[in-house]
């Protein structure tokens, strides 16, 4: 009876772990390019180099950012002095940077994912292996502490480098946020 129940147990590890696995193959890596502003009235995309803010107030105001630097409010190039170009410049590296890195652990995180499922076939594999040779439940048990130790590792590593991406937000708010009230063309939009 007690392996019936740790069968159906690994089977339903498996069906979870493999459902979210195949969740995230069946999304393009490469359309994770949004970044959602805490501040609830920007929205931050990366169209090939520009980087493309709408606000969500305004009638979806726009504010683009080349790579060159150059700065546009609904299409139109903003002139700017010197110093508004620093801001505009910082402004367009620290949100390059974080939608990079999230992009990266989000690719990563995927593959976390793809790795529970694997342990999760594992089980699996081991209780079949319980059910038809000498396989005991502490072998499986120790199996699976094993391979769970390791995917925990992997998310702690992922979890040091969400903080990161946390840092980086606040980072690129503040310049963002700085750019907005030193180029009257952005106030305006506010």
């Amino acid at each position: 009876m007690r392996r019936a129940g740790i069968l159906i147990t690994g089977l339903l590890l498996v069906l979870i772990c493999a459902t979210g696995a195949f969740a995230w193959q069946e999304n393009d890596c490469r359309t994770v390019r949004h970044y959602h502003s805490s501040l609830d009235r920007l929205d931050v995309d990366l169209e090939g180099t520009t980087l493309v803010f709408t606000y969500d107030c305004c009638d979806e105001a726009v504010v683009e950012i080349t790579e060159d630097y150059d700065l546009y409010v609904d299409g139109k190039l903003v002139e700017t002095a010197d110093e508004q170009r620093v801001l505009v410049r910082r402004c367009y590296l620290r949100a390059n940077a974080l939608i990079r890195a999230a992009m990266q652990i989000g690719i990563e995180g995927a593959q976390v994912g793809v790795d529970g499922a694997i342990v999760g076939l594992r089980a699996l594999g081991g209780v079949a292996k319980m059910l038809l040779t000498d396989y005991t439940e502490d072998d499986l048990e120790r199996d699976m502490e094993r391979h769970t130790r390791r995917l925990e590792r992997k998310a702690a590593k992922l979890e040091k480098k969400a903080d990161r991406i946390d840092k980086m937000a606040v980072k690129f708010e503040l310049a963002y946020d700085r750019m907005e009230r030193e180029i009257p063309e952005l106030q305006e939009i506010n």
